[in-house]
């Protein structure tokens, strides 16, 4: 689940809400310190964002969720709950704006599932995709989001609903424009999990390889996902008894 963060704060930063002057300069450095997980500076960044009196009111929307994304991965939840709702009420506030109100519910709805409230997390899942489909054109969110719905079913150790979603996750992802090599790598990951969930480690490996390299071409080493993919591909070997590729994995 972890690597579908930043394709998640991808999506948010790319859309239409946002003014030209907050889309040039201040989201795109969020993104980016997102993307190499440099959280301090996250908030930091997006806390400066945020004091600028130039903003109005539905382009703070934005940086606070951002805060809620930093607060969450540094293990504040109370934190980041608080910030994803604060966005919410902006964006509900300052008129309709679904495709941004979808895609902040969605990034709650992955708070809610690391702290083990499943059942929340698959009703805002559930209502970002209603959201979504009645908005109509937002394949590459759909995507992220059954994806996310798949990796639920894996952790339950269900492969129907876990095969289930990732076809609904692929099918949304070619009908996208542009998809993205994180999203790609975010969704062979899960297709990997279910590999292993069917006891079939070779063609786990082979995805897990395909979304590091993937993932590596934006990410720096030291990114903590791409450490995770290491962790991820290590466990595939493990389980196909390879035991000296296991080990090279995870002192990588």
């Amino acid at each position: 689940r972890r690597i579908l963060w930043c394709v998640l704060f991808g999506i948010m930063t790319s859309a239409p809400l946002a003014s030209a002057q907050i889309q040039s300069s201040g989201l795109a450095h969020l993104l980016e310190l997102s993307r190499q997980g440099q959280l301090s500076e996250l908030i930091q960044a997006a806390t400066s964002l945020l004091s600028s009196e130039k903003l109005s009111p539905v382009d703070r929307s934005l940086p606070t969720a951002y805060l809620g994304h930093a607060y969450q991965e540094i293990g504040d939840s109370h934190a980041a709950i608080g910030q994803y709702e604060k966005a919410l009420a902006i964006l509900d506030h300052d008129g309709p704006h679904p495709a941004e109100y979808a895609s902040t519910l969605t990034a709650l709805g992955t708070l809610y599932e690391e702290i083990g409230q499943t059942d929340t997390a698959k009703h805002l899942f559930l209502r970002s995709i209603d959201i979504f489909e009645k908005e109509g054109g937002h394949h590459g969110e759909l995507a992220w989001i059954w994806n996310n719905l798949a990796i639920i079913a894996t952790n339950q150790q269900s492969k129907r609903n876990a095969q289930k979603y990732v076809a609904r996750s692929i099918a949304e992802s070619k009908l996208a424009k542009n998809v993205t090599s994180d999203a790609t790598a975010a969704v062979l990951t899960t297709q990997a999990r279910i590999a292993e969930l069917n006891h079939d480690p070779h063609t786990a490996i082979a995805d897990y390889r395909l979304a590091l390299a993937l993932w590596k071409q934006t990410h720096a080493a030291q990114h903590p996902e791409t450490a995770w993919l290491y962790v991820l591909l290590g466990d595939a070997y493990l389980q196909a008894g390879d035991i000296p590729s296991a080990r090279e994995m995870t002192i990588q």
